[in-house]
């Protein structure tokens, strides 16, 4: 008997004890309020990468995290959509987030000038490895 007591003392502490957070919701077209499926959903705790989840077939994701994180964002990415950032403090544990995003479609104007932009980081990147690097030892010809 005091062996079945001890036993679920420690299931209850337990369960107690491990917080969790769940997030739910929807992502649609804000313009035509359709919903969107394949949608990446990327959580991040501070830079480093926690979770990865996609929307399914109705535009409906659903993630269940067992710790509680601070410095939480969430970037939502679509091919020919906006890339969204949201972040949040600090996630408490035992909530439920219900988050519905709306994702604008990007024109092919828009489209033109991000390539632009990633074609002009390339270069400088190029020409960046072509130089030597601060304090790195470069051999002077006198």
């Amino acid at each position: 008997m005091l062996r079945f007591i001890f036993i679920l003392l420690l299931c209850i502490s337990t369960d107690v004890m491990a917080q969790h957070c769940q997030i739910k919701g929807m992502v649609t077209d804000s313009g035509s309020k359709q919903p969107l499926d394949s949608v990446r959903i990327e959580i991040y705790e501070g830079k480093l990468i926690y979770k990865i989840i996609y929307t399914d077939v109705s535009g409906h994701y659903d993630s269940r995290m067992f710790q509680v994180i601070d410095n939480v964002s969430f970037r939502v990415t679509r091919n020919d959509f906006e890339k969204r950032t949201i972040r949040f403090q600090k996630l408490r544990g035992n909530n439920v987030i219900f988050m519905d995003i709306a994702m604008k479609q990007i024109s092919e104007e828009e489209r033109k000038k991000q390539k632009l932009k990633e074609e002009k980081k390339n270069i400088s990147k190029l020409r960046k490895k072509r130089y030597a690097r601060p304090g790195k030892r470069t051999l002077l010809p006198f």
